[in-house]
């Protein structure tokens, strides 16, 4: 099976956004802001642009972005997959713009991860790399990534959205009925199991 991760808060545990909420606005309204963010801090009215510029550069800066430390149980899920004979990918929206992060990301992907069989940094359509990479299972932690993909004629993998500490206002997803929603990474190699059985019948 082909399967992709993301990398940030999925593979990765990213907390620039639930960080700089906490640093810049009152414990209430980061709080608030979190528990209702429920698909993308770029529109979300309850963050002031200031913050959202910060939020912004701290992507943007690849000292941070290479800092970031395995998600719990991420290296051994991936390990664990790849014995089993399935492919790992990571696909991530890295690559939206040029500059420092994009070109430090696959060496950085590579070290914590080395036995993916792949990197592609896209934007956060990730619709042509799934397809072009044939991805059966997404494991994913952006629901805007997952519109796309429901929303897409041309491709039709299972779906993962990951909801844990690193991105809890995931289970508020609207959509969450189309897919499969899961609270740590542990549970995967067993959805892989259950997919694999049921692509047999």
């Amino acid at each position: 099976m082909n399967i992709m991760f993301d990398l940030d808060s999925t593979l990765v545990l990213n907390t620039v956004v639930i960080d700089t909420l906490y640093e810049y606005l009152s414990f209430e309204d980061a709080y608030a802001v979190i528990h209702n963010l429920c698909f993308d801090y770029t529109s979300h009215e309850g963050i002031p642009d200031h913050v959202k510029a910060m939020i912004d550069s701290r992507f943007a800066d690849g000292l941070i972005m290479t800092s970031l430390k395995p998600n719990l149980h991420a290296q051994a899920v991936v390990k664990d997959l790849t014995n089993q004979g399935h492919s790992i990918y990571v696909i991530t929206a890295r690559g939206a713009t040029d500059g420092e992060v994009k070109d430090v990301t696959p060496a950085f992907v590579k070290d914590l991860f080395p036995s993916i069989k792949g990197i592609a940094l896209t934007g956060h359509n990730k619709n042509r790399a799934i397809k072009e990479l044939n991805i059966d299972l997404v494991v994913e932690d952006s629901t805007r990534v997952i519109d796309n993909i429901l929303d897409s004629t041309e491709i039709n993998p299972n779906i993962i959205l990951l909801s844990n500490e690193n991105t809890p206002w995931n289970w508020n997803y609207k959509r969450a009925n189309e897919i499969i929603v899961l609270d740590s990474l542990l549970e995967i190699p067993f959805i892989v199991d259950e997919i694999g059985e049921t692509n047999l019948i």
